[in-house]
Formats: C-alpha cells, structure tokens, sequence
C-alpha cells in the first residue's frame, strides 16, 4: 500500500511537467483526419520497423486499420511487398 500511494504521488506529480514537454514536442496535437500527431509518429516508426524486419506487416496493418488511415497509407503499405 505504501508503494502505491508513492507510486501515485510520483505520478501526480510529474504530470504536468510530461504533459507541457509532450505538447512542446507537437505530441498532443490532432490533425485535419481527425488522428493525434503521435499517432502518425507511431505509423512512421512502424513502417520503418516492418522494413527492417523488426516488425510484423499485420501489427502495421492492424494499426492503421484502427485509425481508419489505411487508405491514406495503402500504396505505400503494399510497396513494402512489391519491392520483395
């Protein structure tokens, strides 16, 4: 119970100084679609991790399925296995 309560003050307590660094970094921003910024940061990271095998293409899919942007990415998705 005490880790707890310590792990909650923590939190509280750095809150906002992770919330105003996020909003600097144009992390808590939403685009025109509708999509928060992080998102699309998350997408990018994505691509470039199924195009060195770290990732799984369904993982990318599913993601960008999630946010309804497949369409937005979908040349680019299937390039990833026309270039294979």
């Amino acid at each position: 119970e005490v880790f707890v309560k310590f792990i909650s003050e923590l939190t509280q307590g750095s809150l906002q100084s992770n919330v105003s660094e996020m909003n600097s970094m144009g992390l808590l921003g939403v685009d025109a679609g509708g999509v928060p910024t992080e998102v699309r940061f998350r997408i990018e990271s994505m691509f470039n991790e199924v195009a060195i095998g770290e990732r799984e293409p369904h993982e990318l899919k599913e993601e960008l399925d999630r946010w309804g942007v497949y369409q937005q990415y979908e040349d680019r998705f299937l390039d990833m296995f026309r270039r294979r």
